[in-house]
């Protein structure tokens, strides 16, 4: 297909939605950029270098070979499908054009208040004078309220920002049980010309601490969930969003009312599901296993400058989905080592700073009293534990074959439950006045066995004993891991197997006895949940 005649003049993008890991790209024999950090939404300018009217060619090269002072480095972890993972887009847009549209909503007494920035560039060569048109719609598309910025200059080659703050009466408030979602439908005028447009959808919605609790919409809540990995039986790590729909009401169905997007920014298509379903959602960028200047002082200052880099582009796009309430700078760093420690308190001041509206934290594995993980800057204090799994097998169980032959030390599972128990009154000890969240727990187990350390049944009961650990009114939630099976390439621990252990459903998704164990804990938790879902 041509490019059309009549998008000379405009200013034109390639726009990619996430690739795995690295990209160069050139159009028509010219390279017009390239791109360090997979999973993530990037555009290049393409317009000076197109044939309009005519064919083009884009050619793109991507790589997931892991090198020193990215993040998430050298571990491997999630990186095996390399290549363009999501859509591709060219975009034209008048010279003078939003660059982007973020939306900020949450209830007030008699409706909702939103504030709305948007950054308009101009890339022309001369002056305009701007301002943007607001029109706040519905679910059912009804304009409930319409609103306009002040005008202001925007000079050539240069980007301003235009504000507008107002108050929608009669709003509803984006809710677990009714996520009630808003279109802010937004017009750009230069010079008194229309010459852009965008819709941003939102919801009006609070989230905050309080002590102990965490409070959605000024009311406390509890977390439940599972932890999941964009990864599909059909398309591996390619978009899915049918299969990833599936998975999400299934969750909700559970009872589940939050869900972890590990370990790196998801497609914007989870997000928006997420907004519908009324799922609440951690967001977080693939700094993994960070240790510091234990990896050689330059690739660890690269890495921080990466990870900074990486936080900013996750939430300037993700911003405006009302799901989201946690944004996550790391997951598992080597917080022991001062320099991490340090780099996560830069990191979580730099996501405060760029949304004051979420709540910022880093996951811990290093938390323990044996651990102290530092927790300085953290709203919320997310800790990763499995002593279950430590306890009960004591070597890789599956043996060079892929099948288990050892058998639990004993079928009382009080330890686990007991191990968090004293290590999270030591937390909160040392960490008074702020929620604690399980952002993993969990326990491996082959489908199909039983009677075995590595059995079904084991797997949901230490689920269900540690589940008892996290009653205390200092946790505000707890997240299995993992929602289902996933490929595990090249892993440190269980060397033997290419696919985590540690779903409570299949990579096909049959679900596993842990699941059924999951739903009856989330309902005792909740109260009643919705009918399981019909199968298929």
């Amino acid at each position: 297909m041509p490019i059309p005649s009549d998008w000379k003049g405009q200013h034109v993008v390639l726009r990619f939605e996430g690739v795995n890991y690295h990209a160069r790209v050139w159009v028509n024999g010219q390279e017009v950029g390239a791109h360090e950090d997979g999973f993530l939404r990037f555009e290049m300018p393409v317009h000076g270098v197109l044939r309009f009217g005519a064919e083009n060619l884009v050619a793109a090269r991507v790589d997931n070979f892991a090198r020193p002072g990215e993040a998430p480095g050298l571990q491997v972890g999630w990186r095996p499908y390399g290549g363009i993972l999501r859509e591709v887009s060219l975009i034209a847009r008048n010279p003078v054009h939003m660059a982007h549209v973020r939306v900020a909503g949450a209830p007030e007494a008699g409706g909702g208040k939103f504030a709305l920035v948007a950054t308009v560039r101009n890339t022309g060569r001369q002056a305009a004078r701007c301002r943007i048109e607001v029109e706040v719609r519905d679910a059912d598309r009804r304009s409930v309220g319409r609103f306009q910025s002040d005008e202001r200059p925007v000079p050539a080659g240069a980007a301003e920002e235009l504000r507008l703050e107002a108050v929608v009466p009669a709003a509803l408030s984006w809710a677990l049980r009714r996520p009630a979602l808003y279109t802010a439908a937004v017009a750009l005028r230069a010079d008194g010309q229309a010459v852009d447009s965008a819709e941003e959808r939102f919801g009006f919605r609070r989230i905050e601490t309080r002590g102990d609790q965490l409070l959605l919409n000024g009311e406390p809540i509890y977390l439940v969930g599972f932890n999941r990995h964009e990864d599909s039986p059909r398309t591996n790590m390619g978009t899915d969003l049918q299969t990833a729909r599936r998975d999400l009401e299934h969750m909700k169905a559970a009872g589940a009312n939050w869900v972890r997007l590990c370990h790196y920014p998801h497609h914007p298509g989870e997000l928006a599901l997420c907004d519908e379903l009324g799922l609440l959602v951690m967001a977080e960028i693939p700094l993994w296993q960070w240790a510091g200047l234990a990896e050689g002082e330059a690739p660890c200052l690269n890495k921080l400058a990466a990870a900074k880099r990486q936080l900013a582009a996750m939430i300037e796009p993700d911003a405006n989905h009302p799901s989201i309430i946690l944004w996550s700078v790391g997951n598992e760093t080597h917080e022991k080592r001062p320099e991490v420690a340090e780099g996560n308190r830069e990191l979580i001041a730099l996501a405060k700073r760029l949304d004051p509206t979420r709540l910022a934290t880093h996951v811990s594995s290093f938390w323990q009293s044996f651990g102290k993980g530092d927790f300085q800057a953290d709203d919320v204090l997310c800790v990763n534990w499995y002593p279950s799994l430590e306890h009960l097998i004591a070597d890789d169980p599956w043996g060079s074959r892929g099948r288990s032959t050892a058998r639990p030390k004993d079928l009382d599972f009080a330890f686990g439950r007991e191990a968090w128990r004293k290590e999270l009154a030591d937390l909160h000890r040392r960490c008074p006045g702020r929620p604690i969240l399980i952002t993993e727990f969990g326990y491996p187990a082959i489908p199909g066995v039983h009677d075995s350390a590595v059995g079904e049944d084991v797997q949901a009961s230490v689920i269900a004993s540690e589940f008892e650990a996290f009653q205390e009114p200092y946790i505000c939630g707890a997240t299995i891991w993992c929602y289902a099976a996933h490929p595990w390439p090249h892993n440190i621990y269980m060397k033997h197997l290419s696919m985590s252990p540690f779903g409570v459903v299949t990579r096909g998704r049959k679900e596993m006895e842990a699941f059924h164990t999951a739903r009856k804990l989330f309902a005792d938790r909740r109260g009643p949940v919705a009918p399981a879902p019909a199968k298929e």
